[in-house]
């Protein structure tokens, strides 16, 4: 599943759950919430987030969800299967 973040700064691939209802969450309403997502939610997933000057790439702290990492010149490459990135 995608997760967005309402204002378009944020990506959230996998599932995620807040942690003090349980509730699955279908959207993150802002970057401020995506920076709350390891203290306020749980789950199987990866965190893009971006701003005009870079990027960052959170996996959640239990490492369900496997992220690899390949470059070629200035392309960032992210995958779940190490398979995909060759």
């Amino acid at each position: 599943p995608i997760v967005p973040a309402n204002d378009g700064t944020a990506l959230l691939v996998g599932l995620l759950f807040d942690r003090a209802t349980g509730t699955r969450l279908s959207a993150l309403s802002t970057t401020e919430d995506s920076k709350r997502v390891i203290e306020d939610r749980w789950g199987a997933y990866v965190l893009f987030t971006c701003d005009e000057r870079s990027h960052a790439v959170l996996r959640d702290p239990s490492g369900a969800l496997p992220v690899y990492y390949g470059s070629l010149g200035e392309l960032e490459v992210y995958a779940s299967d190490a398979g995909l990135l060759q």
